[in-house]
């Protein structure tokens, strides 16, 4: 419905221009008693006022103020819309290289690791009620995201197995598993109850080496745990998502340097740190904050910046407020991962597991098909329909031998991506760079086709 808008002062430009949600401000000497109405009801413009997104044009409001558009933002940084990147692509409000495939990851693997010390009953508190809860319902915000599951151990990692039980007794997770799987409808109790955490099987002394959440977490994806009471939790199509929180600092029993904390991390994902991201959860400095005491985390800091480097790494201090404040800018590094996950095999690409193929199965060194045997171009609802094992937008994809995007074509069959528009390929790495001619987006390597030339365009 229409919203009229009340005027904040005569002296601006002419026109109106309104924020959209009722009692929000608007902009300009005709914003009266009567709607806005047409093309002048566009948003506040940059430098006005603003207290929500949706009042700015630019659909930025940032400390107070609406924010111009960014020109030009490069992979990794934050945006509202393809126009803001430079690759004419933003997935899950961040910009992503054009070559990347749009599908980006279907699952997420996350292993959460608590520092079970007596000084941090507070922060126990409010991750059992709280923060697990909430994490677990802007996890479900991610676009394409099919399940997520979670591994949840105390900082000790003698053993690293994941946690079944809380303090109140057997948390009866509905996975059946060790695990809690993202699509149960207890969750929320669940994560309450493995949350108020035990550490009943710990056989740490207590002088500092139950103090390694870090670590802990690494132990609990490595052999003999990854293939003992941990085994099948791991996935190779599935972004990792590491936790680590103390009130005091990473001290890895025998000694580890951040960097070598860091590398046995990444190794669990085959040394491919894009697979995965680490979220660091300590003291920025020493200090009192809203759970009380926190000592400066200097080697959880200097991990959590490693990754960080490498656009996977987010560390949240303790002390500059509450966990749950921090969860909008988790979910953007996490949500950045995932667009960028590489997509699972088609049949006869390289694999080495079958968590690398659509189908599930890895034969010799290729990933092999789907049972239906559908070419590339027939229309599809799963990926065991086709041939090529990937059925994207309703239809099957072709095989490694299919043409790249921008090829002259007959039909879908000849193209990499299985859709053949107006005698051009769609899709693929291959696609023609921007301001090349084109009649739909699937021609272009940013997918965007604006006024006959791929690119963005002008919004």
């Amino acid at each position: 419905m229409r919203i009229a808008c009340i005027a904040l002062a005569a002296t601006l430009a002419s026109g109106c221009s309104c924020g959209g949600g009722l009692g929000e401000a608007c902009f300009g000497p005709n914003c009266d008693a009567t709607p806005c109405s047409g093309s002048a009801c566009n948003g506040a413009p940059a430098g006005a006022p603003c207290t929500a997104a949706g009042q700015c044009v630019s659909a930025r409001c940032v400390s107070g103020s609406c924010a111009a558009v960014p020109n030009g933002l490069p992979t990794g940084g934050s945006c509202v819309q393809a126009a803001d990147c430079t690759s004419g692509r933003c997935t899950n409000g961040v910009c992503v290289d054009s070559s990347v495939r749009r599908s980006g990851c279907k699952h997420l693997d996350v292993v959460i690791s608590v520092d079970n010390s007596s000084s941090m009953q507070q922060e126990k508190s409010a991750m059992r009620s709280i923060v697990f809860p909430a994490f677990a319902q802007v996890l479900k915000r991610i676009d394409g995201l099919q399940d997520f599951r979670v591994g949840v151990l105390d900082a000790c990692p003698f053993p690293a197995n994941f946690h079944t039980r809380g303090l109140g007794g057997d948390c009866g997770f509905q996975s059946g598993k060790v695990w809690m799987d993202g699509n149960s409808t207890s969750l929320v109790s669940e994560f309450a109850c493995v949350g108020d955490i035990t550490s009943s099987d710990m056989q740490c002394t207590g002088s500092n080496d139950d103090e390694q959440p870090a670590s802990a977490a690494a132990t609990s994806l490595e052999p003999p745990m990854l293939t003992g009471p941990n085994a099948g939790f791991l996935r190779d199509d599935a972004v990792l998502v590491v936790v680590a929180i103390t009130d005091e600092d990473e001290q890895p029993t025998p000694n580890r340097t951040a960097q070598q904390v860091y590398d046995r991390l990444v190794a669990v994902k085959g040394g491919d740190v894009s697979r995965m991201v680490f979220l660091g959860i300590g003291g920025k400095a020493a200090c009192t904050g809203v759970y009380g005491n926190a000592k400066e985390a200097v080697k959880l800091k200097a991990v959590t910046e490693l990754f960080a480097a490498q656009g996977r790494g987010l560390f949240w201090d303790l002390c500059a407020g509450r966990l749950e404040d921090g969860l909008e800018q988790v979910i953007k590094v996490i949500a950045g991962a995932c667009a960028a996950f590489p997509e699972a095999g088609g049949a006869g690409r390289p694999c080495t597991s079958g968590g690398q193929c659509a189908s599930g199965q890895c034969t010799s060194g290729l990933c092999e098909g789907g049972s239906g045997g559908k070419p590339g171009g027939s229309p599809c609802t799963d990926w065991s329909e086709c041939s090529s094992a990937l059925c994207t937008n309703g239809f099957c994809e072709g095989g490694t031998g299919g043409k790249p995007g921008g090829s002259p074509c007959a039909s879908g069959g000849e193209c990499e991506s299985g859709r053949c528009t107006n005698g051009l390929c769609e899709g693929g790495s291959g696609g023609q760079p921007d301001g090349s001619p084109c009649t739909s987006g699937g021609q272009c390597a940013s997918g965007l086709c604006s006024g006959g030339t791929c690119g963005p365009g002008i919004n």
